[in-house]
């Protein structure tokens, strides 16, 4: 590997054989004490957070000095922790897995988009390419009150849930859960509605929330894609499978979003300049774009992503890492080499994992019936 990032790679292998080792290992001694985080990894866990919280690593200033910390990391921990093989791998910096918060990495911000929207706005980004946020900013701020065509449910939302299932089980289509019935609430100050919504399990979700979800992810594109969408390929020009197709995001939007919190707008136009000339790219990008079958490779992934921990996204608090009082302190370069060291350890694993999956798929479309 050519670039910055080497020391963490080397720090990668003294630690680990490999990543997945690692992760897998992580995930097993989880799955054993989920629930209850006590025992012998729980207290490696905690001897782990203390050792990086007073680590006399000297504060990181350049990348030459970020690849030696990631070294010295790498060369001490085995040995400082006694973990088992494969867990070391884990530890670049303060970049670990966070099952159910128990650890220092952070995953899934529940991050009030409006004010994100306002933040970037100060920041200099432009909106325009993205006509989706401009729409969705100025409904969150008026909110969803209940329309005169709702059903309005006067029980409890345990009541409406369980209705909500008898609904499926009858027959129901789960795009028309909504029919089954809403109840009136207030988010933020504003007028929201509950209501039935099935996206895997079934749960009482309200419109704002779903719409705050989505505003963050027109907002990721935002700040991970340089200029208009070319994401969606021409009808003509996609491939024909013959089955269910999924446009999927090779590099996550959701995934990265941590890398470019508080960047300016000329810094987010740099990262993603970068991780196209280092052949990753990202955002809204056409070569981003993984036009799959839905349930034999689409759906796959992304249970391997939740089994490894990608998804929900892998957050690393960057500010630890760095040694910076504020996310807004990073510089570019520091950035860039978050960017490219999640791209090739975290991306490099999932599209193998793509790769794999579109491999057995052909294999099963080309076997003789």
């Amino acid at each position: 590997m050519a670039h910055h990032g080497q020391g963490i790679m080397d720090a990668l292998s003294i630690a680990s054989n490999t990543i997945g080792q690692g992760i897998n290992a992580l995930y097993a001694a989880r799955d054993k004490h989920l629930g209850k985080p006590k025992g012998p990894f729980w207290d490696k866990v905690k001897e782990l957070n203390k050792w990086l919280d007073t680590s006399s690593i000297s504060p990181i200033k350049h990348l030459n000095d970020f690849d030696d910390a990631g070294t010295k990391i790498g060369e001490n921990v085995g040995e400082k922790l006694n973990l088992a093989p494969g867990l070391g791998g884990l530890l670049i910096g303060s970049v670990i897995p966070g099952p159910q918060g128990e650890l220092k990495a952070l995953k899934g911000f529940k991050t009030d988009a409006l004010t994100r929207s306002k933040k970037m706005t100060e920041a200099g980004y432009s909106m325009d390419s993205f006509p989706g946020v401009k729409t969705r900013t100025a409904a969150l701020e008026q909110g969803y009150p209940a329309r005169p065509t709702d059903k309005i449910w006067e029980g409890t939302k345990a009541e409406l849930k369980a209705a909500g299932q008898k609904f499926l089980d009858e027959g129901g289509n789960r795009k028309d859960l909504k029919t089954v019935g809403v109840i009136p609430t207030t988010t933020n100050g504003r007028p929201d509605v509950l209501y039935n919504r099935k996206q895997g399990t079934l749960s009482i979700r309200g419109v704002a929330q779903e719409q705050n979800t989505k505003l963050n992810r027109d907002l990721n594109l935002v700040q991970q894609t340089d200029g208009p969408s070319t994401f969606k390929a021409p009808k003509s020009q996609r491939p024909n499978y013959g089955v269910p197709q999924n446009e999927h995001h090779i590099n996550g939007p959701k995934q990265l979003d941590f890398i470019f919190e508080g960047a300016s707008a000329g810094d987010s136009k740099a990262l993603t300049e970068y991780a196209t000339s280092i052949k990753k790219p990202i955002g809204d990008n056409r070569l981003n774009n993984a036009d799959v079958p839905k349930v034999d490779v689409h759906d796959p992934l992304h249970n391997y992503q939740r089994e490894m921990g990608f998804d929900p996204a892998l957050k690393v608090d960057l500010r630890k890492v760095f040694k910076v009082d504020k996310i807004e302190d990073l510089t570019l370069d520091q950035r860039k080499l978050a960017l490219s060291t999640y791209l090739d350890v975290i991306g490099g694993a999932q599209e193998e994992k793509l790769f794999s999956l579109m491999q057995d798929f052909n294999r099963k479309k080309l076997k003789p019936k």
